[in-house]
């Protein structure tokens, strides 16, 4: 009776056993084949990558020879632009960059190029401003193709590109209209497809930069002629312990420039109008 038991437990655990094997087996020849697939995705995708790099490099080497070979007619309309980019410390600066631009007959399309390369987003402001100008002077977008080109001392990746939207649209209109433009102002602010100007920020930063570039006027949107400024404030509760923080503070953009040494006339426009005003560009 004792050896029956024995054996029945016996043969029990040999069918265990071998469930367990099939089901092992089962599960390697599965991983295996997972393994094999994944292998197989690995090589396919450093084919891919491999060919985005060949891909990338032509590119770039396009772009430097274009870059190279890219001159600006004279007849060009060009202002200044205010942008902001992140300095060595993360912290805004200001830059003063140029814009070219010009209009051939064509279709509505708007070619964009910087010089240098810029990070900058310039497409959907430039479509906006096109439209906004063609109709101030009552002109079919659809007949004239838009050239613009950027071009700044230095290869950065500008955070605000929108803010050039009233600039474009004033260049626009004085190119389609062939009136000069007054190159000592220097504006920010988004165009909107009604011909309002949209408020942007690093005002600061950017009237410093056309400050010390030597404009005389610079045209916020309405409402931020005020600012707010961050003073820092150092605390040393013991003398081995330093705790910085920061004052917030509203006020006057013209009053603070001018204590910091710096002569510009700053105007508040609403629309596009009275950007054109500042230029002296007349629609009829």
């Amino acid at each position: 009776m004792e050896f029956e038991k024995r054996e029945n437990q016996s043969k029990n655990l040999l069918i265990a056993l071998a469930v367990i094997l099939a089901v092992s087996l089962y599960l390697n020849i599965q991983l295996i084949a997972s393994l094999q697939e994944l292998s197989e995705r690995i090589n396919a995708l450093e084919e891919e990558n491999l060919y985005l790099k060949s891909q990338i490099e032509h590119l770039n080497k396009s772009l430097q020879t274009y870059e190279e070979a890219l001159t600006i007619p004279s007849e060009w309309h060009w202002l200044y632009a205010a942008g902001v980019y992140a300095g060595p410390k993360s912290e805004p600066k200001g830059m003063l960059m140029k814009i070219y631009v010009n209009l051939k007959p064509g279709s509505g399309r708007v070619f964009i190029a910087t010089k240098p390369l810029i990070g900058i987003e310039l497409q959907s402001s430039a479509e906006t401003a096109f439209s906004v100008a063609c109709n101030l002077l009552n002109l079919s977008k659809s007949h004239y193709d838009l050239y613009i080109v950027i071009e700044a001392n230095k290869s950065v990746n500008i955070v605000d590109g929108p803010s050039a939207g009233a600039t474009l649209t004033a260049l626009i209109t004085a190119a389609l209209s062939n009136q000069q433009l007054n190159h000592s102002i220097v504006a920010t602010g988004t165009i909107l497809p009604n011909g309002k100007i949209g408020e942007v920020g690093g005002i600061v930063e950017k009237a410093i930069a056309a400050a010390q570039e030597g404009a005389k006027i610079f045209a916020v949107p309405k409402g931020q002629a005020d600012v707010t400024i961050f003073t820092p404030v150092i605390y040393k509760p013991v003398p081995w312990i330093t705790i910085k923080s920061y004052k917030y503070q509203v006020v006057n953009l013209q009053e603070y420039l001018k204590s910091k040494g710096y002569s510009i006339k700053v105007v508040e426009v609403e629309s596009i109008t009275d950007l054109l005003k500042l230029h002296k560009i007349t629609l009829s």
